[in-house]
């Protein structure tokens, strides 16, 4: 399986991972073995039914990926790669965290839309 990675600014693989630009170059740099980018694959199919959006960039001053994990309404929380996870394990291993992360978001604030239709019929 290939993915490929072209230089957009907000490249979306589904609805819900995308990986900017900056972050598209580090990753092209590091090298992935085959079993990474088919583990980045995964995820991006996996997410696609997510509604909690996670976008991956690349923070150049203190050479870090990062990712904001949102829902696009009210909801947002940022995660920046570790220290030691930047020296011991893949980078595709700090974007599975984050979409493991939405996806927990996504189990806890999923029946919050059944709240609001049920208090609206009580007005």
């Amino acid at each position: 399986m290939q993915v490929n990675l072209t230089p957009q600014q907000n490249q979306s693989f589904g609805m819900s991972l995308s990986i900017g630009e900056k972050a598209q170059k580090f990753l092209k740099n590091q090298g992935l073995s085959n079993k990474e980018i088919d583990k980045l694959a995964d995820l991006a199919d996996k997410q696609a039914k997510n509604s909690f959006n996670v976008h991956i960039d690349y923070d150049v001053n203190s050479n870090k990926l990062k990712a904001d994990i949102f829902d696009g309404k009210t909801y947002y929380e940022p995660a920046q790669e570790g220290f030691l996870a930047r020296f011991f394990s893949s980078p595709v291993k700090f974007i599975e965290k984050c979409c493991n992360k939405a996806d927990a978001l996504n189990r806890k604030f999923s029946g919050n839309d059944k709240l609001d239709d049920i208090f609206s019929k009580l007005d």
